[in-house]
């Protein structure tokens, strides 16, 4: 009885056929890993875009469009009973456009916690949003709520998943509440 083994070049072709599928199937793979963080990244930042548009409607339907109250206004208290009627849990835009900003009782984005408290307000996650904290690679949380140095606009950066990107790099949304643009920034073509 003989024992037969594998020859030298059979070992060699298998392992260059391996060799192979490896080097072209890895790339692959991780090409998907990516292509499923951006699309969760765009799914959470949509989430953002949606309840605000949801939020624009129910302060039209409330009457609220055109009004332009700040704290030391008369009307203040009416305006901040008319939003808590029609379950707005954040303060339309002072620019009287019915697009979120902020708090009730402030009316204005102009701080990376304004942009926080508008994006809670407006989303129902689990998802971690933090300020913004020098960069978003020093900022701890899945989402990071920068302000963007002009009144009433943010950027939220979806972290979670690209924390080794440069910061421009990472997938954000641009929101200016202004004129309710909203703009995704860092996602692949």
């Amino acid at each position: 009885m003989s024992i037969r083994g594998f020859t030298l070049i059979e070992l060699v072709v298998v392992t260059l056929i391996l060799g192979t599928l490896s080097v072209t199937a890895l790339p692959k793979l991780v090409s998907i890993n990516y292509d499923a963080g951006y699309s969760t990244a765009k799914h959470a930042l949509k989430q953002f875009e949606v309840g605000a548009l949801h939020f624009r409607y129910k302060c039209i339907s409330a009457g609220l469009l055109g009004i332009n109250y700040k704290n030391s206004d008369p009307g203040n208290a009416e305006f901040v009973r008319k939003i808590h009627e029609a379950g707005l849990l954040s303060r339309p835009s002072g620019h009287k456009n019915c697009f979120p900003e902020a708090e009730i009782n402030d009316g204005r984005i102009n701080s990376s916690t304004d942009c926080r408290v508008t994006f809670n307000a407006v989303v129902d996650t689990e998802l971690n949003v933090v300020n913004y904290d020098q960069s978003v690679s020093n900022s701890n949380g899945d989402i990071i709520a920068q302000y963007a140095g002009r009144t009433s606009q943010c950027n939220f950066y979806y972290k979670k998943g690209f924390e080794n990107l440069p910061d421009s790099k990472v997938p954000h949304l641009f929101y200016n509440a202004k004129n309710g643009s909203f703009t995704l920034l860092g996602f692949p073509e």
